[in-house]
């Protein structure tokens, strides 16, 4: 089995910042968080979840606007 390369933070917050700007829905992160931690002992699983979170929500901010005003 080949083991996977050690990825630096920097590596780690790139991922975060560019897979949270184009997963269409953030619940595919953790799996990718999951994956990650298995490459490196010392992964902060929560700290990436976070910031990929936080980057999908600032991508797609206006695209889940729900319009739940109901017309009389």
């Amino acid at each position: 089995m080949q083991t996977a390369p050690q990825l630096t933070r920097k590596t780690f917050e790139f991922l975060a910042d560019e897979l949270g700007a184009i997963m269409e829905w953030p619940t595919a992160l953790h799996d990718v968080a999951d994956a990650l931690a298995k490459t490196n002992p010392r992964f902060d699983r929560e700290k990436f979840l976070r910031r990929a979170m936080n980057k999908w929500e600032e991508t797609h901010r206006d695209e889940h606007v729900l319009e739940d005003e109901i017309p009389y």
